[in-house]
């Protein structure tokens, strides 16, 4: 779990590497939990265009869904869906 937070860290830290944010909003796809998601969708109004389309692209394919760059309609599937992820 240590590497989940990890991965949620460096993806909300605009310092970081605009490389490395994108491979961590990539691999976070793999754990499909509320957390991460929230994560994702924090990052779709990330100024860095190749960020937040990484986190939309994940999020899609965690869920099944695309809700493009409205976080508001990401938190409402989110929490509203007994199963969001697919």
């Amino acid at each position: 779990m240590r590497e989940l937070v990890d991965l949620m860290k460096l993806l909300a830290d605009d310092k970081q590497p605009r490389d490395v944010r994108i491979a961590c909003a990539d691999a976070l796809r793999e754990y499909k939990q509320s957390d991460v998601a929230q994560s994702l969708i924090r990052v779709l109004s990330d100024r860095d265009f190749g960020v937040a389309w990484q986190a939309r692209r994940s999020l899609n394919l965690m869920t099944a869904n695309d809700f493009r760059y409205d976080q508001t309609a990401w938190l409402k599937y989110l929490t509203g869906t007994e199963k969001p992820f697919a």
